[in-house]
């Protein structure tokens, strides 16, 4: 057998319109907030950078179940499944959805396709390399 990619996920990074701080983040500060060391650890906005406020981190992101999981991960982290496991995770992207659209203190992932349908309430954040 031979792999042969017909596509690619697309996962959209979002905040609540309400967060007025993060107009970008780094694939670094992902990693960061995403990483499994980061559970228990990088639990504030100010862990993940400077001049974020020290306010509480919460994540909300696909569950273990989920392709869009395994390719997050393995984009962001560097490897496939290996994620902090105290954020909100489920399979259901509305869930995501209500989530982060309504916590100020919020940063979640899902496919871009969710994000297209709910983007009025959602803000999403340009990632850099």
């Amino acid at each position: 057998p031979v792999e042969l990619p017909v596509a690619y996920d697309g996962i959209t990074v979002v905040v609540s319109p309400a967060n007025d701080w993060v107009d970008h983040v780094t694939v670094a500060e992902l990693a960061r907030m995403w990483a499994p060391a980061a559970q228990g650890r990088v639990t504030r906005w100010s862990d993940v950078r400077p001049g974020w406020p020290d306010r509480p981190l919460h994540l909300y992101g696909a569950g273990v179940d989920s392709g869009t999981f395994e390719y997050f991960t393995e984009a962001v982290v560097g490897r496939a499944r290996a994620s902090r496991g105290d954020y909100t995770a489920s399979e259901d992207d509305h869930v995501l959805i209500a989530g982060v659209a309504r916590d100020e203190l919020a940063l979640g992932y899902f496919g871009f396709g969710y994000f297209e349908q709910h983007a009025a309430s959602l803000r999403a954040v340009p990632i850099d390399v």
